[in-house]
């Protein structure tokens, strides 16, 4: 389906089904189809957008380009990434199979270590101002109705939380008790906290342990293996690729449990706070149900 032609884009089942197709190609991570179908897509449009007679369909076909260049994440230059965060970060966000915190790091793992902190913070600054809606519902804050922008649900965390870095235990208290993330369906809950997970990343320096994006591992569309260090690539053969990815796991693993027993402490404590039978007790409770499933698996 990459013979685009400007009458089969104005015609809505066709596009649909392109859709459809978009979906496969993002479940199975093929980059080499998403290459390819955006290529084209774009080459297209960008002769004839004036075409495309329905602006549904024409707003459709962008959202779909932008889905593809989400899975071309990698490949994608500064200014791209920025462009794409300003205009279609949502779509980002609402991507099933996508982890945007996880591909915005290995992206930036790519440039030179004294330059990243740079980058983040013009992605930063582009996010804020970000005014796509996110949610259905409005924000209510001191009785005003706030459209449910990417701009506003930042600019709310950090009214609540500030702009300094938010450890895990300030962030569960406030997605136990802002009313405004409460109103949100469960999915739209995890559609902000990745927002919000994303953004707390931004914030970390790539100078210190906790922030640096090196060690990464990736595989190309050719299934060759790279090692990326401090903006530069190795190749590595099958043996050092395999002895790098096991030490890796390991220690993802043992920091990952030392953190959910950390979050599972805090929670703890801060369920104490409350009488057994409240409305936040029973939300921190379940969490730590959620917690403790996470550390038997």
């Amino acid at each position: 389906m990459n013979n685009f032609t400007i009458e089969n884009l104005n015609d809505p089942i066709f596009v649909n089904k392109l859709d459809e197709k978009v979906n496969k190609i993002e479940f199975f991570n093929d980059t080499k189809q998403a290459l390819s179908s955006s290529k084209n897509l774009e080459k297209l449009l960008f002769k004839n957008e004036k075409s495309i007679r329905d602006a549904e369909i024409l707003k459709t076909i962008k959202i779909i380009i932008a889905r593809l260049k989400f899975i071309l994440f990698n490949t994608l230059s500064e200014n791209e990434i920025l462009d794409i965060f300003e205009k279609y970060l949502a779509v980002g966000v609402k991507m099933a199979y996508l982890d945007l915190g996880e591909i915005l790091k290995m992206r930036i793992s790519f440039i030179p270590i004294d330059k990243r902190n740079e980058f983040k913070e013009k992605i930063k600054k582009v996010i804020l101002n970000n005014q796509e809606d996110i949610t259905e519902k409005f924000i209510i804050d001191n009785q005003a109705k706030i459209i449910p922008t990417i701009s506003a649900w930042l600019k709310l965390y950090n009214k609540e939380l500030g702009t300094e870095q938010v450890n895990n235990l300030e962030q569960n208290k406030f997605y136990i008790n802002n009313p405004n993330f409460n109103r949100l369906s469960d999915l739209e809950k995890l559609e902000v906290k990745e927002l919000f997970n994303m953004y707390e990343y931004l914030k970390r320096s790539s100078m210190t342990i906790e922030g640096n994006e090196d060690d990464t591992i990736i595989t190309d569309i050719d299934g060759r293996d790279y090692w990326f260090k401090e903006g530069r690539f190795i190749k590595l053969d099958k043996t050092v690729s395999d002895n790098v990815n096991n030490t890796k796991v390991q220690i993802v693993k043992d920091n990952k449990l030392e953190n959910t027993n950390q979050d599972r402490n805090e929670l703890t404590q801060l369920a104490s706070q409350y009488s057994p039978n409240s409305l936040e007790r029973k939300a921190i409770e379940e969490e730590i149900k959620r917690l403790n499933y996470e550390l038997s698996n």
